[in-house]
This record gives structure tokens, sequence and C-alpha cells, in this order.
């Protein structure tokens, strides 16, 4: 049993924190990050004491860095905005030398997926209006230290960015929440004026300004509700949060992946064996990774990993999908996905570890990308039967949108009512299924309308126009 599980008297907490932080920087220090791993992630599951929590989810993410998973972002994050977690962080000075709880988390989440992060960070600026005093200088100083702490920043304003200016500037309107947040803002170079906040929000040239459709986060906060109520020991809450989320993106199989784990860390072969399935059904490859995690292997002999493993993966042969360019406006059945500029060898990089089936919806007729600026995702008749399942051909998607331009577009299939809105938006990845009721064409027409009506969706409407002009003018 690890020695930060032991009770200890009267200061019992800070001790076990000592002990975690000394065990985690052994074996960070030491390169035995799949040790850690093993031990400090059923460790997190059931933890209890926010200090200690904390400090498992640290090392966590420092021994994973991209790979990082939700919950251990989201405790980071958390902690933030929790005045009583930056005393408590204080007692750590031994290990963490002049750091601040800002200072060291911030350095942390750096190691982390940017867009994990992104999307847990979102409701603590959701969180600043409704705030009381105290809660709302830990926020507005978790925001600033997280998104402005670079000089360059001000330069750079992201969409998540904007957010957070936007967001303060509603506050500012209280003339003496500036008075008491002047120095603040000041502290990193921001103006405290809710106008000038709002001049310098709209100053993201060059990137895209206004929001996604409220459905895109709706459906990544159901995801992270579903990670977070699952830990919280409801598990038939979470399952059924889970369903809801996954019939609004059924391809965030990282989702069922989370669920395997966590029912590994509880030893439960049943439950994780019933995850699992569900994840090879929509994870082509990389099964035999999955079964190598340290935590999988803690859990279960090796016999029954090998059994496991021996069924082999199993994937959608016969599919057909069609594409349809919503932003900017493409020709029929194609959607552009262009290239950022200075983006061609990560690019390269990534199609080529792409799987070979699902490289040839990307159109690329020759071997390498000299001369080209894009691809032409399209299907053509002959590539009914293509060895690549749709799940396969979304996360290549996904892999590539950190290098291309904002585009908008949408997949479906041939007799069948469900379409995919694709929407890749300053590098971001995002995916919602539209449920129809059937396949119809009048059908697809009128809950397309009405969603453009809802949403005062101009691009949604302008497509209508281009594909059924007839039915749009009736």
């Amino acid at each position: 049993m690890p020695l930060f599980y032991k009770p200890w008297g009267k200061r019992q907490r800070f001790k076990r924190s000592f002990a975690a932080f000394l065990q985690g920087q052994v074996y960070l220090f030491t390169n035995q990050h799949q040790k850690l791993i093993a031990r400090f992630a059923p460790a997190f599951n059931t933890e209890e004491d926010a200090l200690v929590k904390l400090v498992l989810a640290i090392h966590l993410v420092l021994a994973t860095k991209e790979e990082a998973q939700h919950p251990w972002i989201a405790a980071l994050i958390a902690a933030l905005a929790d005045s009583d977690a930056f005393d408590d962080f204080h007692t750590l000075q031994p290990f963490i030398g002049s750091y601040d709880l800002f200072e060291y988390i911030r350095m942390v989440l750096g190691f982390a997926n940017r867009q994990v992060v992104e999307e847990n960070f979102e409701w603590v600026i959701e969180r600043l209006d409704k705030a009381y005093d105290i809660e709302q200088i830990c926020l507005f100083q978790a925001i600033f230290e997280l998104l402005f702490s670079d000089k360059s920043s001000l330069q750079d304003i992201t969409p998540i960015r904007q957010k957070a200016l936007l967001a303060a500037a509603t506050v500012m309107e209280n003339v003496k929440k500036q008075a008491d947040n002047r120095k603040l803002f000041e502290g990193y170079g921001l103006p405290s004026d809710p106008d000038k906040l709002r001049q310098l929000a709209a100053s993201c040239e060059g990137r895209t300004t206004y929001s996604l459709n409220p459905y895109f986060r709706e459906t990544d906060n159901l995801f992270r509700q579903a990670i977070t109520t699952m830990y919280e020991e409801d598990v038939t809450a979470s399952l059924a949060i889970t369903m809801e989320a996954f019939s609004r993106d059924p391809y965030r199989t990282e989702m069922y992946i989370e669920l395997a784990f966590y029912y590994a860390a509880l030893k439960n072969l049943d439950r994780f064996k019933e995850y699992l399935l569900i994840c090879r059904r929509n994870y082509r490859e990389g099964m035999k990774e999955l079964l190598a995690n340290p935590v999988v292997v803690n859990a279960f002999p090796a016999n029954v990993l090998a059994d496991i493993l021996s069924t082999g993966n199993t994937h959608y042969l016969n599919w057909q999908r069609r594409f349809t360019a919503i932003d900017p406006a493409g020709l029929e059945d194609q959607v552009l996905l262009q290239f950022k500029a200075g983006h061609k060898k990560e690019i390269e990089t990534t199609y080529q570890s792409i799987n070979a089936d699902v490289r040839k919806y990307l159109n690329l007729d020759q071997p390498g990308l000299t001369g080209i600026d894009h691809f032409v995702l399209m299907h053509n008749s002959d590539r009914v039967y293509a060895d690549a399942s749709e799940i396969d051909l979304v996360a290549a998607i996904k892999k590539l949108a950190p290098h291309l331009k904002d585009v908008r577009f949408l997949i479906y299939g041939e007799q069948e009512a469900n379409m995919d809105e694709v929407a890749i938006r300053n590098g971001l990845f995002h995916l919602y299924r539209h449920d129809l009721e059937d396949d119809f064409m009048e059908t697809r027409v009128a809950y397309f309308k009405d969603l453009a009506d809802r949403y005062n969706d101009v691009k949604i409407r302008e497509w209508l126009m281009r594909e059924y002009p007839d039915e749009m003018l009736q």
C-alpha cells in the first residue's frame, strides 16, 4: 500500500499530500511514468481529500502530457477557482519552491492538450458574473494567469480569450468592481473599463468572431458532466448523461475508454469488457495499446487480456457517406479542407499517420503535398466497400483540425435520417449529430429551416438556398 494512503494523525491530510508529492516526483525523475499512472490513476478515482487529489492530478498530467484525461485537467482548473486550495497548496512549499498555486498549475497545464484545457476552462468564465466577491477575484486571477500571463496574448485574441474579455466586461459594468479590481487587471496589461475590454475582444482579426451554435457547447458540457458524475460515484446517473451525450456526438470513443478504465480500476471485469466492446466496435486500431495500459494490466490476469485481444477488432465495411459544405461553400458533394499557412509539414506528418483506406477520401492523387494547399473531402462510387469505418474518417479529420482553416460541413448517408455537422474553428474540432425523423428531402429542409430561424444562422440559410432553392422559395 503506497505511503500516502496511510492515516497520520492530526495533520494527516498535509502529510499525505507531502507523501504523494514526493512519490510522484520520484516516479517522474526516474522516468517511471507508467508506474506512476498505474498507482496514481486508481487513487485519484477514489480520493476524497481535495489537496491529495490535486497532487495526484498534477503528477498524472505531468506523466501523460497531451494524453492527460479530462478529469485530471478538470481537477486542476477547479482548484484555480477555490480560495481554500490556494492556502492549502502553500503548505507544499518545500517541494514547489517559490511557485504559487496559479503559477504551478499554469506550468502543468502547459503540457496538456490545448483543446482539452480550453473545453474544461469555459465553465470558469461562465461562472464569473455569478461568483461572490472573494471567489470572483480568484476566478479573475485564474483566467488571467492561464490566458493572459504571456505578454503576446493581447496580440493573439483567441475565441476563449475573447469570451473571457467579454465576461470580464460584463462584471466591470459595476463601477465599484472597476475600483476594486483595477490593479489586478493592470497587472496583466488589461483595461478595467468595460468598453475598452469589449474593444480588445473585437480585435481578433483573421479569426472567428462569432460563436458556434449552442448545441456544440451543450454537448461538450454533457460529456464533462458525465465524467464528473461518474467520479462522484453516481455511475447510474453518469451513464444516463453519457447516453444523452452520445446521441449528440456518437464518435467520442474516448468516453467509453474512460468508462472502461474506470471499471478496470475497480477490477470489475464484466463492466470493463462491456465498455471495451463498445470501444472495439468504434475504435478500429489501438486495442492492443488500450489493453497494455497499466491500470488494465494491474487489474486483470494476463490470460484474460489475451483472450479479449484474440477476439479481433470488428469494424464496418459496407458504408457510404456524402459531404456537403456549409461554410465556405463548395461544389456538390465536396468539401475543401484548406491548409493553414505554415502548417504543411505538420499536415504531411499527420496525413501519413492516417489509415491508408481513410486517406482515399481525402482525394490526394499524388504521393506528396508539393503544390497542394487543400484536401478535397468527397465520396467516389468506387469507395462504397472501402475497408474503413466512419469513426476512422472522423478521427482523421479531428487529427488534421489544428492545421486546417475554418470550415463547416455535413456528413450524411444514403437513406439515413441522421446528419452529422462538423465545425472546425481556430483549429478546434466540433461535431453534433442532427437526428431527423426520416431521410425525406422535405423533412431535411423543414428541420434545418427551423434551426436557421431558431439560431439566426445565416450560413445554414445560405446552404439551404444553394441545395434546395425550389423548396426554400415555395
